[in-house]
Order: C-alpha cells, then structure tokens, then sequence
C-alpha cells in the first residue's frame, strides 16, 4: 500500500487538473468556468491585444539545460514513459476517465524532421486511434481501449527549483498542439519524489499549459492545499488556482509556453509575455500550513502528454466525442533557465547545454512586476 501511494503521488494523471476543474465546475453558479459570457469574452479579447502588445524584457537568465530534440531518437536517458491506462497505479483512466492507453511505441513518440527546416528537429507525440487495443497495464489486468498515445516525464533525471539564494528557474516549451474535440494536451510538472508534503495536492502541482477541444484559449493552473499528507487523488480541501487567455486562430501554430518560479511567485508566459502570476502569500500546503513557501519550494520533474477524452475536455463541451483520425502534438525544444536542473539520487548525468546555445542567454520577461489588469481569472482560490 506504501508503494502504491506513493507512485499515485508520482505518477498522478492529469487528474489533479480535472480534479481542478470539477472544483470549479460545481463552484457556485458556475456549471461551467470555461464556457465565458459575452462580457468576459470582450475582456478576453482585449487582453490578447494587450498582450500581443506587451512582451517584457529585463534580468537575462542563462541558459542551463535544454533537449533540442534534435537527434536520431528521443533521449530515454532524459525522458521516462509512462505505460498503460492508469490502473498499473490505481489511477484507471489517469483519474480522469480519459480514453488512451499511453504507450512506448513510435506510432505514439518519436523524433521527427521539421517540414519547414528538415535539420531542425521534433518531439511528436500523437493519439492514434486504435479499436480494440489491448493495453498492456503491468501488474494490472489488461484492458481494452480505443486509442494510444504517449507521456513523457522527467521523474527519473531531472527536476527544476529556484536556488537556495533565491535566483528564480525558468522554464520554457515551443510547442504546438492539435486543435480538435476530445483532445487535452498539456505541458506540466508534478513534485519529485520523496517528498516532504506526501501525496496531492498537499505536495503540489504547477500546469504550465492546458488545452481542450477546439478551443482558442489555454490554461496555466497551481494545484495546492488539501490535508495533512495529501490524502491522494480524492483529498478534501484542494485548492485549483489559475487563469484562462483567448489566442484566438494563432493557438493553432507555435508558442512558446513558459513558467518562471522564485520564493515569492510563480509566473507564467506566452511567448514571453507574462500573462498570469500567483504570489507565495496565495499558496500552502496542508501537510505545513505554517509554512510562507510550501509546497512550492521542492524540486519539481517536467511532463508532456496529449490525452483523449477526459473530464476537462467534457466539462469544456459537455457530450463531447473524441475527433476521428491521428493528431499530433509536437515540441521543438524543452530549455531550463536560470538554475541547473537538479539530478533525483541515481538519476544520470546530464548532458551539458549545447555549445550554439551557451553564449545567448535569453532575456528574462518576467522580471518586471507591473500589475496585469489584462485577463480575468476565471478560477475561484
């Protein structure tokens, strides 16, 4: 049972997004907080004006990590996969009642030419449609699912933090994601393991990108709060915390997805533009609610999946069917700033930046703290 929690704590699906977005589904007059009113929908608009307008350029961070994806193959020194539909980790359908059964094949993962620049290279993870498929579960019977699919983690090689003297991490994804009912992909993080704070959501979780449907919004959420321990996937007291941006038609071609985090905030970006920030004041943890930085002060490991179907994709589009055919999400390059990636005990060494890249740190864009009155949040603390 030990294990168990604890690989439900690693492991966790996208289950503490849906766990967020039921919070927020059954809020008060709220039966659906990604469905907007005409009047949030002007303001939406007119924060994605503001925001094309307004891309912030101070306090270069170095670069410290990146995958490129620019070799033969995916680095499976760098990348773990998950495999089967949840129930291998107590979580059938990741906690989410989601569809695929996520797999290692290179149907659903590989590294693939850019069409536009062939030397370039990409991570692509797609959803295949496949009836009938036999899930392989580990030491879970099998089950039989409709499609396959791919996720990607960190949990094994790296983990990212602010350092101890306070220099924030930045984080950053170019990534683009298909645009069609029933899919959810998402670029995120979850805590490493051991961890002081136990399961979710006393121990946290930071979804940098989130992306249903055919919707022209993305969503960034914190996950926090709950009991003492964490209490696992169904624990009281979770607090799902976040915002919601229209990119109109542009979501459906490359953006750059991004977090930066310090002691005092976590922040996130769009193609350099800081969009939506939590301060420390907002978060704690249940199992240290006395604490000004908990749980966001322990290394975190990166994740990359596309889901199928799931509960925030229905509670999107309620009825919602899975769009027909193969999709893809693809990422050019993952990269870390500011501060070293972290290497879990028996984790590999990493390899050291590339060479072209060492030289050019990028700017930071969140280091200037002016208010952002621009989008609304949509999500009850």
């Amino acid at each position: 049972m030990a294990l168990l929690l604890v690989l439900c704590a690693v492991v966790r699906s996208r289950g503490s997004a849906a766990t967020g977005a039921a919070a927020i589904a059954t809020g008060a007059a709220r039966p659906n907080a990604w469905q907007h009113s005409q009047k949030q929908e002007d303001t939406l608009a007119a924060g994605r004006a503001l925001l094309n307008e307004r891309v912030l350029a101070n306090a270069a961070l170095p670069l410290m990590w990146s995958d490129e994806f620019d070799g033969a193959s995916l680095k499976t020194s760098v990348w773990g996969m998950e495999i089967g539909d949840g129930s291998g980790v107590g979580l059938p359908g990741w906690g989410n009642n989601e569809q695929q059964c996520y797999t290692a094949s290179p149907s659903n993962v590989a590294i693939v030419p850019d069409p536009s620049d062939p030397s370039n290279g990409l991570l692509q993870i797609t959803v295949r449609q496949n009836p009938g498929w036999s899930c392989d579960n580990g030491a879970a019977p099998a089950s039989v699912r409709n499609y396959t699919s791919a996720r990607l983690h960190t949990r094994n090689s790296l983990g990212v933090r602010y350092s101890d003297n306070g220099t924030p991490v930045r984080v950053e994804a170019r990534i683009k994601f298909p645009i069609a009912d029933g899919l959810w992909p998402a670029f995120w993080m979850l805590p490493q393991q051991p961890n002081d704070y136990g399961l979710w959501c006393a121990s946290g979780e930071i979804d940098i990108l989130e992306h249903v449907n055919a919707a022209t919004t993305v969503n960034a959420t914190l996950h926090y709060g709950g009991i003492p321990g964490g209490g696992g996937f169904d624990a009281p007291d979770c607090v799902n915390k976040g915002s919601v941006t229209d990119l109109g038609p542009a979501v459906a071609g490359w953006h750059t997805y991004g977090v930066e985090w310090a002691p005092a905030y976590i922040a996130f970006s769009i193609d350099g533009a800081e969009w939506y920030r939590a301060e420390s004041s907002e978060w704690y943890s249940g199992s240290a609610p006395d604490s000004e930085t908990a749980p966001f002060d322990r290394p975190f490991h990166l994740i990359l999946n596309l889901a199928a179907g799931g509960g925030l994709p229905e509670r999107d589009q309620p009825g919602v069917q899975i769009a027909p055919g193969d999709h893809s999400l693809f990422v050019d390059w993952v990269r870390v700033y500011g501060v070293a990636p972290i290497v879990p005990a028996g984790g590999l060494a990493l390899s050291p930046v590339p060479s072209p890249l060492s030289p050019a740190p990028r700017p930071s864009p969140l280091a200037t703290r002016s208010p952002l009155p621009l989008l609304p949040t949509l999500m009850p603390a």
